[in-house]
């Protein structure tokens, strides 16, 4: 008895650590623009950190050049968007088949590209597809994610509205991004153990 209701009081305290992080920064929350793209959506504070950009990185020039270097059809980055999805779905809910399932999926579509931005959506998607633990996936989606989000600012694909979304719990408390089609919360990182930790910061 003493048992279950210590991890009742460590669950309440966890949840509780969360949604005090969230309402911090919510109170300090404001629109700005994003430095390289200019998104007038981009939702943030100055406190909070800036939405990372592993290929374009701050100079536009990269950017550009990443562009050039661009190899996917529309049809194919769209296949992408939708793997990616049911990994983060997969993750939700703990499921580690099938986000294995859907990174296998998502690799057969990077099969024969070889441009920079295929092979870094490439790499961690096989590290999700080869892990055998749920925490390993989890990293990797991290990983995943940010460079999903570059995709995404590269083509125009989008005929609805992704979220750009925060926990700066995950991983070990170094903070991690996902993207959603949903507004509504719901964390890749915890699953059910802390489903609704997170804020939206950029609308795409």
């Amino acid at each position: 008895m003493r048992n279950i209701i210590s991890m009742l009081i460590t669950s309440i305290f966890i949840i509780s650590s969360c949604q005090n992080k969230a309402g911090d920064n919510a109170e300090s929350e404001d629109v700005y623009e994003n430095e390289s793209y200019e998104n007038p959506k981009t939702l943030g504070s100055e406190e909070e950190p800036v939405s990372p950009k592993t290929l374009a990185g701050d100079d536009d020039e990269n950017l550009k050049m990443l562009e050039q270097n661009y190899d996917l059809r529309k049809d194919e980055a769209t296949k992408l968007l939708s793997f990616y999805l049911e990994i983060k779905q997969a993750l939700v809910e703990g499921e580690l088949e099938k986000a294995s399932a859907s990174a296998a999926s998502m690799q057969q579509v990077l099969d024969n590209k070889d441009s920079e931005l295929a092979e870094s959506i490439s790499r961690p998607a096989k590290s999700i597809m080869q892990a055998v633990q749920l925490e390993e996936q989890r990293k990797k989606f991290s990983e995943l994610s940010t460079v999903m989000y570059d995709m995404l600012k590269m083509t125009n694909i989008l005929d609805y509205e992704i979220y750009w979304q925060y926990c700066p719990m995950a991983l070990n408390d170094e903070g991690a991004y996902w993207l959603s089609s949903s507004e509504q919360i719901e964390n890749p990182y915890f699953g059910e153990t802390m489903l609704r930790c997170g804020s939206t910061k950029e609308v795409l």
